[in-house]
């Protein structure tokens, strides 16, 4: 057998084996696109559910994102007024201190009842 007639045995074996290979391929090509169609459709539903679940979520995260801004106004107002007492000692401090020594100088100038005592014993 001549290497012609093999490869004109090949040629005949093809023309017959690629039409039914193609229709082999189509039809998987078939079950592989139907497969996908079926996984879109459930992914569809799965998605659809998914979006109802989280606009079921809407009211409650819109209270807790006022909660925050309120918790936030909060802190914001307290730090103003902890700044704001702070800058009044600072600034006052100077003063009360001033208060504080002609407190104390007021007092040892007025005299004590023992002093009192002892002058009126004197006389």
């Amino acid at each position: 057998m001549s290497i012609d007639a093999v490869m004109s045995a090949l040629a005949r074996l093809a023309t017959y084996l690629l039409p039914i290979l193609g229709v082999v391929v189509l039809v998987y090509l078939i079950f592989v696109l139907k497969g996908i169609l079926v996984t879109l459709k459930d992914l569809s539903k799965t998605l659809n559910a998914a979006e109802r679940e989280i606009n079921k979520l809407d009211g409650p995260l819109a209270t807790v994102e006022e909660l925050s801004k309120t918790a936030d106004e909060i802190h914001h107002a307290t730090k103003k007024a902890v700044t704001s007492a702070i800058n009044v000692v600072t600034e006052n401090a100077d003063n009360l201190k001033t208060w504080l020594n002609s407190k104390k100088n007021t007092a040892s100038d007025t005299p004590s009842e023992e002093q009192i005592q002892k002058d009126e014993e004197v006389s």
